[in-house]
């Protein structure tokens, strides 16, 4: 089908169930995504195979080749909270991605605050756009589901952020942009290898901790000890070059 780029209704509504089943035996929220988008081709108004679509097929036949399949384990009834967020100035051209990572008691494990220099900056399009505050936070939401993935994907993970638009792109699995589809196919790449436990959530700007450090402002609750600044900074520039890569081949 993806050859020949076109799908009838009827061969539509067939892969779907023949997809769904053999879903069901994968761990992880992508296989959903991918057969509401089949479902909508169906009742459609043509039957021409369309880039999101091709996309999500492209997704599933990697997801069924290369992911775990489904288990029961204790962990999945631990709970973990992520609050990620970022800043941009237009004024200078720079920025900042924070992020906190908070346990199922309420407790603060991990936090960071990193700055993005002008250069960092244009590389999500500072140059070309009055404010690059979407991609910012796209990037702080998908980029710190890769730094804490032990965490993130070993246990059941509420994603906090007060962007709704990153909110909803990170849902959906497709974002604006260039940009923003590359770091989208970065996250749903990591999902796809290590099954997702992922939920998305909005919090209100003034509860989300993760506001301070990415404008680089202390809060009583971040303690110095819990800082990972250091670290997290070391994995992002790695995350950089992989993003690099992903623009180049024209991936997503």
């Amino acid at each position: 089908m993806l050859v020949n780029g076109c799908m009838s209704k009827h061969e539509s509504l067939v892969l779907r169930g023949r997809l769904g089943f053999a879903d069901s035996f994968v761990h992880g929220r992508l296989g959903e995504m991918v057969l509401n988008r089949i479902v909508e081709h169906a009742y459609g108004t043509e039957a021409r195979i369309g880039k999101p679509l091709e996309s999500a097929l492209t997704w599933m036949r990697h997801r069924l080749l290369t992911c775990k399949p489904k288990r029961i384990d204790s962990t999945d009834l631990q709970q973990v909270f992520v609050y990620t967020d970022a800043a941009f100035e237009p004024e200078t051209s720079t920025g900042g991605l924070g992020a906190v990572l908070v346990s199922e008691a309420g407790i603060c494990v991990a936090w960071f605050g990193i700055f993005l220099d002008s250069n960092l900056c244009e590389v999500f399009g500072s140059s070309r756009k009055d404010t690059i505050i979407y991609e910012l936070e796209l990037l702080s939401a998908v980029f710190v589901l890769r730094f804490w993935k032990n965490f993130a994907f070993g246990n059941l993970t509420v994603h906090f952020g007060d962007n709704d638009a990153v909110r909803f792109a990170l849902i959906k699995g497709s974002a604006q942009g260039e940009i923003g589809n590359a770091l989208i196919y970065l996250q749903l790449e990591l999902e796809s290898e290590l099954g997702s436990h992922l939920w998305f959530a909005r919090v209100p700007t003034e509860c989300n901790l993760s506001d301070h450090p990415s404008r680089f402002s202390v809060h009583p609750l971040l303690k110095d000890e819990q800082c990972c600044t250091a670290e997290a900074g070391k994995e992002f520039f790695e995350f950089l070059h992989t993003f690099r890569q992903t623009i180049r081949a024209k991936q997503f």
